[in-house]
């Protein structure tokens, strides 16, 4: 079974995101902030790592950066979500390396075309 990670500090959101994945067939494990994520995601190698962008302390974009930098997570998908603008941004996405972006609200099926995406150029 593939696993995803959901990084989110609104445990609402985070609960909906996982959810949605788990009807898709995913092992879902939830982490509340980008410090916390920065130790469990090397260690657990998901297939799939969301991040809320907009999270206090390491943000998701910075947390996204600083996996993108390693040589254990570089090849991760993640993806970046919020309801802000930012991650329109492609010099943004490109910055942080995000492997693409989920948009909030964001219907589950486009979830799981979004996240299948990504997963599938692995």
């Amino acid at each position: 079974m593939p696993q995803a990670i959901v990084v989110d500090d609104d445990v609402a959101s985070a609960e909906l995101m996982s959810i949605v994945l788990e009807r898709a067939g995913y092992s879902v494990v939830t982490i509340t902030s980008g410090h916390a994520a920065l130790i469990e995601i090397p260690q657990r190698q998901p297939d799939v790592v969301i991040i809320n962008d907009n999270m206090p302390g390491i943000s998701g974009g910075e947390t996204c950066r600083l996996l993108k930098l390693r040589d254990d997570t570089a090849h991760i998908p993640i993806l970046i979500s919020s309801a802000g603008i930012q991650i329109r941004n492609p010099v943004y996405l490109k910055e942080i390396g995000a492997d693409g972006t989920i948009p909030k609200p964001c219907l589950p099926r486009d979830i799981i075309q979004i996240v299948e995406k990504v997963t599938a150029r692995n």
